[in-house]
């Protein structure tokens, strides 16, 4: 009769080592997965947020007519054209960016825009929904929208992730936030 014998513990000191670090590395893997995952999601409630917030501020002062609200300006990089413009408003920008409290610093350098402009009514009630700024005649001020004309505050940026090639994920991200809400005015 054969007696087993052990083997020596020193023999499989190197294979432990090895289980460890391909197990660790899958595991801080999916764990950073997770956290850039939800920091994403977290960006972009508060950016939800601050589009909603901006939205109704612009609702609110829609007839203000202190120098601060009066110095908006035409958004010439904005996607519509001429006669349906989107405008630069000052204190829209900054209530919203008060609001993001710091999230807006998580966006590539520069590719912030906040544009305020009023809805045209008849394209939300479009399956789907298009949310277009009011056509104009005349380039005229963003704040000429008459009481219940939609609002809109749009925030546009890029998110770049803090460990882009540690799922294969894209370089960056575009994001691109609407809310609207009733004029007050």
């Amino acid at each position: 009769m054969k007696i087993a014998t052990r083997p020596r513990p020193g023999a499989r000191r190197g294979v432990t080592i090895v289980e460890l670090a391909l197990l660790l590395s899958i595991f801080l893997m999916f764990l950073f997965g997770a956290f850039e995952y939800c920091r994403y999601l977290f960006v972009l409630q508060v950016t939800a947020n601050a589009a909603r917030d901006g939205a109704r501020y612009a609702a609110v002062n829609v007839n203000n007519a202190t120098t601060a609200w009066q110095t908006a300006t035409q958004d010439t990089s904005s996607p519509y054209s001429a006669s349906r413009p989107a405008f630069n408003v000052p204190p829209v920008t900054t209530e919203s960016t008060n609001v993001m409290g710091g999230v807006n610093q998580m966006f590539v350098s520069g590719t912030l825009r906040i544009r305020v402009y009023p809805c045209d009514p008849t394209s939300l009630y479009a399956s789907p929904i298009v949310i277009t700024p009011l056509s104009q005649t005349s380039t005229g001020t963003w704040n000429n929208a008459s009481f219940g004309v939609p609002i809109a505050c749009q925030i546009t940026a890029t998110f770049q992730p803090m460990f882009p090639n540690l799922l294969y994920s894209s370089q960056m991200t575009n994001i691109s936030i609407i809310a609207t809400t009733n004029s007050e005015g």
